[in-house]
């Protein structure tokens, strides 16, 4: 009874959405366009604002565009592609820990 009732209860944890959770290849493929002084799409900013909010940072812009370069160096990310930490969280940011 008690491992049914940790299992319901980690895959309810996985119902609120993407966030720090995803990892490098996953987030650089939200856009082919991905790399520094690129604009987020859509999906990106929600997976920043998520991380943040989950690690008790507010979603401003300030702390999204720190984010957002911070991501992209971290999973050195150019042209769409991760080159660095590709099976790796993107909440390994610095900053978060």
């Amino acid at each position: 009874m008690a491992l049914s009732v940790g299992v319901a209860l980690g895959v309810a944890g996985c119902s609120s959405g993407p966030g720090g959770e995803t990892t490098c290849a996953d987030f650089a493929a939200m856009s082919p366009d991905t790399g520094l002084m690129t604009k987020l799409s859509d999906k990106q900013t929600q997976v920043i604002d998520k991380m943040l909010s989950d690690h008790n940072r507010s979603a401003s812009v300030s702390n999204e565009m720190l984010a957002q370069l911070q991501i992209t160096q971290y999973c050195n990310i150019y042209g769409g592609k991760a080159g660095s930490n590709t099976d790796k969280a993107i909440e390994n940011i610095g900053g978060l820990q």
